[in-house]
């Protein structure tokens, strides 16, 4: 099939049908050299040359007529939307983006319970709330933070605002272990990331395990024993020398297989830890974990 400027279509319904979707995009008025040229680009491409006797259509038109035959491609509408809304993001930093500002952590609750004239008396009601928040009295608190610095554990910089301060730290890592609560629950009071505390929670742990000693002392000579036993002997218990109880830690990953042996009378998987304290609560020994069946009679 061949249509010249002269002569008419061969099969004059092919032409047709080709220029009949276009009539009114005034397609319909280009001459039928044009027309055979474009149905030859589309259904046989590999075809050879128009013999020099038609006029071939310029390059510059083609993209023109592939659109107004087959619609426009997804990659050109998707360009157009682009310029309206903008290209999506394909992650990195973006310039001009703004970084995150490191917060002003002197603004914090915690810090300002830490730096209340009151909190040092253990009668006042500011004393008596952060123990009861972190699970230990104040003075003990520096005594730890004293510990803390003198072995250069973690690095600090004072000057530099993006540093959150060692307290901050040290408190999120006890009210975990006091409470259980969430990373992000801390990082919400302290104005800092919830990854960071969960580091630090995890070093934090690590490096408590290396002063047992310091804190865990059994007695073992006759006067460090009779100073135990002089203090319930002024209670009226002579010869006791501590008192013995079971801590129970919850397990929430324990496995299946073992669910039966570590659920006691706590409704869920627990590990057993027992403890001897004295009078004076410093604990003089612990055991390893345990069972959570298991209960202080058992242990023992």
């Amino acid at each position: 099939m061949l249509c010249s400027d002269q002569n008419v279509v061969a099969n004059g319904s092919f032409c047709t049908d080709i220029l009949a979707p276009h009539s009114r995009l005034g397609v319909g008025t280009m001459p039928a050299s044009h027309v055979d040229f474009t149905a030859r680009a589309f259904f046989d491409p590999f075809r050879p040359r128009v013999p020099p006797i038609f006029k071939p259509v310029p390059d510059t038109l083609l993209p023109l007529l592939f659109i107004l035959h087959f619609g426009e491609p997804a990659w050109m509408r998707n360009e157009k939307l682009y310029k309206i809304i903008g290209r999506p993001g394909r992650g990195g930093s973006k310039p001009g983006k703004k970084k995150k500002q490191a917060g002003d952590y002197k603004l914090t609750i915690w810090w300002k319970l830490i730096h209340h004239p009151d909190v040092r008396d253990p009668q006042t009601r500011c004393a008596k709330l952060f123990r009861q928040r972190f699970r230990l009295p104040f003075p003990m608190f520096e005594d730890l933070m004293a510990r803390i610095r003198a072995k250069n554990w973690w690095r600090e910089d004072p000057t530099n605002k993006k540093f959150i301060p060692l307290e901050l730290k040290v408190l999120g890592a006890l009210r975990v272990l006091g409470r259980g609560v969430h990373f992000d629950d801390i990082a919400e009071l302290t104005d800092s990331s919830a990854g960071t505390h969960c580091t630090f929670f995890h070093e934090f742990t690590a490096k408590m395990v290396t002063l047992y000693d310091e804190f865990i002392v059994t007695p073992t000579s006759k006067e460090q024993i009779d100073r135990v036993t002089s203090v319930y002997k002024m209670h009226g218990l002579p010869g006791c020398v501590g008192s013995i109880d079971c801590c129970h830690v919850p397990w929430e990953n324990c496995p299946a297989m073992w669910r039966s042996l570590y659920q006691g009378k706590e409704g869920h998987p627990t590990i057993s830890y027992e403890l001897v304290a004295d009078h004076c609560r410093s604990i003089l020994a612990t055991t390893p974990g345990h069972m959570g069946s298991w209960n202080d009679k058992t242990i023992c």
